[in-house]
């Protein structure tokens, strides 16, 4: 009797959908969604591999200013999301200073220096 009234509630339970893969599958898409569009995830990965082989400030600036021309060539598909220009270029500046941020100070301060460009786009 337990049994058979137990299998009719899990069988009820699998027909109504709860739980299951359903939404296993919706949060996979989720986080997909997350993704940069391909040609930014081309950008990033040439990005990545030039700064592990960067070995001076040089190098490291170099692949800066390549992955900046690389982000530049993609078409980006959402314009209502792009930063106007003034805004654009504070952000950009702010990557770099990040970037070659060596402690929690420094990053702090590029922080402050982005809040501030921002503050002089008006």
């Amino acid at each position: 009797m337990r049994l058979s009234f137990i299998a009719a509630l899990l069988s009820v339970g699998l027909f109504a959908g709860c739980g299951g893969v359903e939404q296993q599958a919706q949060e996979t898409q989720d986080v997909t969604a997350l993704a940069p569009p391909p040609c930014e995830r081309a950008c990033i990965a040439a990005y990545n591999a030039c700064i592990r082989r960067a070995t001076t400030p040089e190098q490291r600036a170099a692949c800066d200013e390549q992955e900046t021309f690389c982000l530049d060539a993609c078409v980006t598909p959402v314009q209502a999301q792009q930063l106007p220009p003034c805004e654009d270029a504070c952000y950009r500046e702010f990557l770099v200073c990040a970037r070659a941020a060596k402690t929690a100070e420094d990053a702090l301060e590029c922080a402050n220096t982005r809040n501030d460009c921002y503050q002089s786009c008006g």
